[in-house]
């Protein structure tokens, strides 16, 4: 029989896995410039609460929740809060990336993989801007682990999980619709 610290020493490894490269995006999310072109247009549906709909919702209205509690003076403080959501939404991938590999690998083999996703461009580019690669990569991963659980051990509350990701990677960027076929 193992004990506790057998079983969640994999789990903890994992956790300061995704949050290593965390702090280290956190560090350099500003930019000499102020706010990267792309961003602007997002920026202006976080503050002004208008946008046509170029980007998904859950980006914005999870920025904009953030927003009104935080309370950025500027544009370039609020670039900085929603490129902090973005780097956590990269710590969510990693260890996402962990959760997936331990299904269907050893521990060691499944850190590896989630050490891989943290150095990978998508983490290093993307957690640093306000893009939702980031987000719909987050949850395209918990998606894909939550329908291992549900082929392995099929269960209501699996499904309803599992319905759950798939709709929040759809509403993280369009193309997360995908993972329905």
């Amino acid at each position: 029989r193992m004990s506790w610290a057998t079983r969640s020493w994999p789990t903890m490894a994992a956790l300061l896995l995704a949050a290593l490269p965390v702090a280290v995006t956190l560090s350099l999310i500003d930019y000499p410039c102020g706010v990267a072109w792309d961003e602007t247009v997002k920026l202006v549906g976080v503050s002004k609460g208008r946008y046509a709909y170029y980007h998904p919702l859950f980006m914005i209205d999870l920025a904009q929740g953030a927003a009104l509690v935080v309370q950025p003076p500027d544009q370039p403080s609020l670039a900085h809060l929603v490129r902090v959501l973005g780097a956590l939404a990269g710590g969510v991938m990693v260890f996402a990336t962990f959760n997936l590999a331990r299904l269907v690998l050893p521990d060691l083999p499944a850190l590896a993989a989630a050490a891989a996703s943290a150095v990978a461009p998508l983490f290093v580019v993307h957690a640093r801007l306000f893009k939702e690669d980031i987000f719909v990569a987050a949850f395209l991963v918990l998606a894909l682990a939550a329908l291992i659980g549900l082929l392995q051990e099929p269960a209501p509350h699996r499904a309803i999980l599992l319905g759950l990701l798939v709709g929040l990677a759809a509403g993280s960027k369009y193309i997360g619709v995908l993972i329905l076929l």
